[in-house]
């Protein structure tokens, strides 16, 4: 024995272990890109969209590719420039959404929110609304559904700015409220 690989061989590396969801999440840098010619009146322009769990009618990375096109800029975890928590929940069609502490970014956001930063957490149905697609539940989908039928929905009323509002602190309120409950002895 000649050589110290000959004493003690190269360890075997491992398969990776990561679960398929994190196995097809791409990397920071082949994140979609905001579009800066989308309309900067739409919810989603400039904002910072994190999202967390499964969706129920969109794959992530095809939901990523919509927000972007939207001029939103997507980012793989909670930080100090997240603007809004996209929660996947199985219920598409839930208008509103309250973080919890059933997933590590949910409980990042909630952190960040203690802490003063404004993060909205929406729901699939309110982004699906926003990327005018369809919400319907799948339940009540047809086999023979018309073609002209599965065209984008556009929304009748824009959301106010005091809507909004409402909808953040209503977010904020529940998630101390779940937070309070949580750590009470």
């Amino acid at each position: 024995m000649h050589t110290l690989d000959q004493l003690w061989p190269a360890a075997r590396s491992k398969a990776p272990t990561a679960s398929a969801r994190y196995q097809r999440t791409p990397a920071l840098a082949e994140l979609p890109q905001p579009n800066l010619a989308a309309d900067p009146a739409h919810p989603l322009y400039g904002q910072v969209v994190v999202f967390t769990g499964d969706l129920a009618t969109l794959e992530r990375d095809e939901a990523m590719q919509l927000v972007a096109s939207f001029g939103a800029t997507n980012a793989k975890n909670i930080t100090k420039k997240t603007t809004m928590l996209v929660v996947g929940k199985q219920d598409a069609t839930v208008g509103s959404v309250a973080l919890s502490h059933h997933s590590g970014k949910e409980r990042k956001a909630l952190q960040y929110i203690e802490a003063g930063q404004k993060i909205r957490a929406v729901s699939e149905g309110e982004l699906l609304r926003w990327l005018q697609l369809d919400v319907s539940p799948p339940s009540q989908m047809l086999a023979d559904v018309d073609p002209q039928a599965s065209r984008p929905v556009v929304p009748t009323q824009p959301i106010s700015a005091l809507e909004e509002s409402a909808g953040r602190l209503g977010t904020v309120v529940m998630g101390i409220l779940k937070w309070v409950g949580s750590n009470r002895r």
